[in-house]
């Protein structure tokens, strides 16, 4: 079977599988089993899109992360995590943007790529490990962050919440526990990423490393304020919203720039 097809079954899983959990979400329970048919398609999904970064990343001469890649890899991580958490309501809610954004990279991966090959030291790929699972983690967060915003706005305007999303309370405290362990990931990959590391310079990661910094300060200032001050509503949810966004920028943005628009390897 070719990897298109592979590629296109996962993004069609993916999206079927939304379409149920919305279907259960209107009759008012969002959340589902890993074992129920809406888990296994939801796993039938992840495999087929782990067998597409799978053939899209392996190469004989070693490990080839580009930006399409590296993004669909991402995507896989959340919809896994999703899919794993599907019991609490808070991440079965998510899978109605998550699998259809997965949906949406892998088929974009399908048809760009780049050639960019990793280095084959046991640092930095536990360092790359490391840093896909945080950025996972944080990306769900900055989901659950924007839904926040959006209810506290229809709450404040008297305008009905989205009802298949379950209440703020039970998002609000998913969205800390995240990033609590998105941000112990993201700070053993950059420790690691600093000593696994020989030339920052030569190899353009200066710039990575001045936004992964910010997003890490970010994190740091968020969660030191949640738990010694109490923060939370809309201070911690842009603080969430702009630490993802630095490492968005740091990570896949300047991957973008440099692979697609400046053609570098």
């Amino acid at each position: 079977m070719s990897t298109v097809i592979v590629g296109c079954t996962a993004a069609a899983l993916y999206v079927i599988t939304a379409a149920r959990v919305l279907r259960t979400s209107k009759a008012g329970k969002p959340s589902f089993n890993i074992l129920s048919v809406t888990g296994l398609i939801g796993s039938l999904a992840l495999i087929f899109h782990a067998t597409t970064i799978f053939s899209r990343a392996v190469r004989a001469e070693g490990v080839s992360l580009d930006v399409y890649t590296t993004a669909s890899t991402i995507a896989w991580l959340m919809s896994g995590l999703v899919l794993i958490g599907s019991k609490r309501q808070s991440l079965a809610a998510l899978s109605l943007i998550v699998f259809p954004f997965s949906g949406i990279l892998v088929s974009l991966s399908l048809f760009f790529s780049a050639d960019l090959l990793i280095s084959e030291t046991i640092g930095i790929r536990i360092h790359v490990a490391l840093s896909l699972l945080a950025y996972s983690l944080f990306s769900i967060a900055a989901l659950q962050s924007a839904y926040i915003i959006v209810a506290e706005y229809k709450l404040k305007n008297h305008t009905p919440i989205m009802q298949i999303f379950p209440p703020l309370v039970l998002m609000e405290n998913l969205l800390f526990q995240l990033t609590s362990v998105a941000f112990i990931f993201l700070t053993v990959g950059l420790i690691v990423g600093l000593f696994a590391i020989d030339d920052v310079f030569n190899q353009h990661l200066s710039h990575k490393i001045v936004f992964s910094v910010l997003a890490w300060l970010t994190f740091l200032s968020l969660l030191f304020g949640r738990y010694f001050k109490g923060w939370r509503g809309k201070k911690a949810t842009y603080l969430v919203m702009g630490g993802s966004v630095c490492l968005a920028i740091g990570f896949l943005g300047s991957k973008f720039v440099l692979e697609v628009l400046l053609a570098r390897t």
